[in-house]
């Protein structure tokens, strides 16, 4: 299983992947922006993305509709720290 973790947040990114790993999910990939993740060649290899919704320039939910819109079968599982969402 292919996973992606998209955060703006490094330590954040780091402590998602760390959680991953220890339920030994072993292949992540860290992105520290939505233009990053949204430029991979790779975008079609991840079964699987976590994604901040508050990021700065394309926020998570800009790189979602982009995903859907490209017809890319990732399943999305949005994270924040913020309690509205």
């Amino acid at each position: 299983m292919n996973i992606a973790i998209c955060d703006d947040v490094k330590k954040e990114a780091e402590l998602l992947e760390t959680l991953c790993h220890e339920l030994n999910y072993l292949h992540t990939t860290l992105f520290l922006s939505g233009e990053e993740f949204l430029s991979s060649p790779s975008l079609h290899d991840f079964n699987i993305l976590f994604l901040d919704i508050d990021m700065p320039n394309t926020s998570g939910m800009e790189v979602a509709k982009k995903i859907r819109d490209n017809e890319a079968e990732i399943m999305l599982v949005f994270v924040s720290a913020h309690e509205q969402y």
